[in-house]
């Protein structure tokens, strides 16, 4: 169905709406104060067209972050638990600990109150997070525009997908420094997802100010074929063109470890925008069903991890605000399924150009492949960040994924909680308010806090993908593209690798497009002390290569790397051929839980947040990868080199050498 245009749209949604609202405003006279003074403001990114103003009773969750207490005391608390040198190392924080920690003041939680109140809001219908440093309640449009000072307009992007959203909004004076974010507002961003892929790309010079460095952009690229590894135990396991868990397993040296804390020790991935839920074509005669294909990954099992077969129906998958989980059922999906399935990155199938789709899936089956008998628990969160039409007839709203996951983690006792967790999600930074990234990266310094590693996929274009490296500021200035959340400074971002010898993951596929190992350099975050030394060593050797296009000060990605291509996916009972960090991820936190098991087995601390022993010592204990580039944006991009790059981070992990620098029997 095409998408409906915004006179027809409006009118269907006003029809949907008009007799299922509750009244939200309190009764009688409002008296309010003046000095309404803008707080935030983030111009819709390229793309987005304004449809016009949204119903005035489409409901909205509004959730509104209230000023932590004493953030700054929780990020030296992560630092110190997470540093190897530190007396603290290991000793991670309780919930209890967290949520006190990051609790706004008594002055906070009553100006807010008061403002609600003010504007008529019954404060009774308020919802809290554990912490209470998050209040949430369900308004119309109408009352959230008068509460913000704003209006809402319903907005399409090229693709076809819409969102209800505003590009700023206001506040009163008392009240500003009380709060850090009201979403849904100004983030457009929409999880790599939706975005439509262009079918050729070319390898020209980005402008005038790069040429003189990029004279080998048009005919850079890996070798075709790779050497032959000269470890002939890896060369009987592995076929780089079928990556299978009994090559990483070897190749990672996981294949013979025995776990010994299951069940205690566990791993997690998360789905989003709605990944489980298959929707037939019209007239197929198809049910609508849940993806997270059982009978897949049982059949991926059994070829590939026999032992683990049965565990394919035996695994947790959650449901959190909605989100769509795994019936069972054996459906294909033209897309969706085959997404969920393992979970999703930014991340290109290595399919014929009929075939082809812009992701990649690669979480359960590879999970369990490698981490098995370690449970795994599988995330599906609610909201489709947002499409529209939807939210209005489930009576729901835009809701943010990242937040709304990080939220429920927030509230889980810490027994609940996996000690490592796998996302192959990711936005482009600029498509995502400064105040709602900072927002959903503390969320993840809690996690990080309590012991948990938290590992993001890099992304899949490099640099940024080609024809697209525009800041959205003026739509003007060329600048290459980082993205969020892998940009935050509390994850673990992975990159890809391929072949062995590894060097980064690099292909350019039927459809013309390009698959490389996502790199990059925050604008939104200041680079943390701990890759300081590193970082800076690499910029330095880079020469004034690519000046004026990355943010030399900012938090730069990926840390480490995994294998990113070929992997063989069980899809409706065949095997496609996939790329991605979207495998690179879950493949990495999967080697760390297993690392993980030992520490627990021993009565020891798991490893937690990862990047302070990662750039302090543990880097020398990593392979690693000095072949290839982080291509994109029409250039050759950051190339790898000796020690920490802007493409494979420190390389990759090997899990013996990890034992055995943690003192623990395999």
């Amino acid at each position: 169905m095409a998408p409906l245009r915004a006179p027809t749209m409006i009118a269907a949604v006003l029809s949907l709406l008009s007799c299922m609202q509750p009244s939200f405003v309190a009764a009688g006279p409002v008296a309010r104060r003046s000095d309404i003074i803008v707080k935030d403001y983030h111009k819709a990114p390229r793309f987005w067209s304004n449809l016009g103003p949204a119903p005035s009773e489409h409901l909205i969750h509004l959730t509104v972050g209230l000023s932590q207490g004493r953030f700054d005391e929780l990020e030296r608390h992560l630092y110190e638990v997470s540093d190897p040198a530190h007396a603290r190392y290991g000793k991670h924080l309780s919930a209890d600990e967290v949520n006190e920690l990051v609790a706004p003041t008594d002055e906070a939680s009553a100006a807010v109150l008061e403002w609600l109140e003010e504007y008529g809001i019954d404060t009774e219908d308020l919802t809290y997070s554990p912490a209470k440093d998050w209040v949430s309640i369900r308004l119309p449009v109408s009352t959230v525009e008068d509460l913000l000072n704003t209006e809402y307009s319903v907005w399409e992007h090229r693709d076809g997908s819409t969102v209800v959203r505003t590009e700023g909004y206001s506040l009163p004076n008392y009240v500003h420094k009380h709060i850090s974010t009201i979403q849904p507002t100004n983030s457009w961003a929409r999880l790599e997802g939706h975005k439509q892929r262009k079918e050729v790309m070319k390898r020209s010079v980005l402008n005038k100010r790069t040429s003189h460095a990029l004279e080998a952009a048009d005919t850079w690229g890996p070798p075709s074929t790779f050497p032959p590894p000269d470890n002939s135990t890896i060369y009987a396991a592995c076929n780089f063109t079928h990556v299978t868990p009994l090559c990483l397993r070897t190749l990672y040296g996981t294949i013979d470890y025995e776990v010994k804390a299951a069940g205690v020790n566990k791993m997690g991935h998360t789905n989003y925008l709605e990944e489980g839920k298959y929707t037939p074509k019209p007239g197929s005669g198809c049910p609508e069903s849940p993806s997270t294909n059982r009978s897949d990954i049982s059949q991926f099992l059994g070829l590939y991890r026999p032992e683990a077969q049965q565990y394919a129906y035996e695994f947790d998958a959650i449901s959190i605000a909605g989100g769509v989980i795994d019936n069972g059922t054996n459906v294909a999906s033209e897309a969706r399924d085959r997404e969920a399935n393992l979970g999703k990155s930014s991340v290109l199938r290595n399919l014929s150009l009929s075939q082809q789709h812009p992701f990649s899936v690669l979480h359960a089956e590879y999970m369990i492949g490698i981490g098995y008998p370690t449970p795994l628990i599988a995330y599906h969160t609610g909201g489709r960040n947002p499409t529209y039409m939807p939210d209005i007839l489930t009576t729901d709203n835009s809701d943010e994924p990242f937040l709304v996951w990080a939220q429920y983690m927030a509230g889980l006792p810490d027994s609940e909680v996996p000690q490592v967790i796998s996302t192959s999600y990711g936005d482009d930074e600029q498509t995502v308010s400064r105040a709602y990234a900072q927002a959903v990266c503390n969320q993840f310094a809690q996690l990080g806090a309590r012991g948990v590693s938290l590992f993001f996929s890099s992304g899949d274009f490099g640099v940024g993908q080609d024809e697209t490296c525009i800041s959205n500021i003026d739509n003007t200035t060329a600048m290459f593209m980082p993205s969020f959340p892998a940009d935050c400074p509390y994850v673990t971002a992975v990159g890809a690798t391929t072949g062995y010898p590894e060097s980064a993951a690099w292909r350019r596929l039927s459809s013309g497009l390009y698959f490389n190992s996502g790199a990059g350099f925050a604008n939104y975050f200041e680079q943390p002390s701990y890759q300081a030394k590193a970082v800076d060593a690499y910029v330095a050797g880079l020469g004034g290569l690519y000046d004026g296009l990355y943010n030399k000060s900012g938090r730069a990605y990926p840390d480490i790397s995994a294998i990113g291509q070929l992997f063989p996916v069980i899809w409706n009972g065949t095997t496609l051929n996939l790329v991605g960090t979207s495998g690179s991820s879950p493949i990495a936190a999967a080697v760390f839980a297993l690392l993980n098991d030992a520490l627990i087995a021993e009565g020891r601390p798991p490893v937690g947040f990862l990047n302070p022993w990662l750039y302090k010592w543990g880097h020398i204990l990593f392979t690693d990868v000095t072949n290839g580039s982080s291509a994109g944006c029409n250039t050759s991009g950051f190339p790898a080199t000796e020690g920490w790059d802007a493409v494979t981070g420190w390389g990759t992990p090997y899990l013996p050498k990890l034992l055995e620098a943690f003192g623990v029997d395999k």
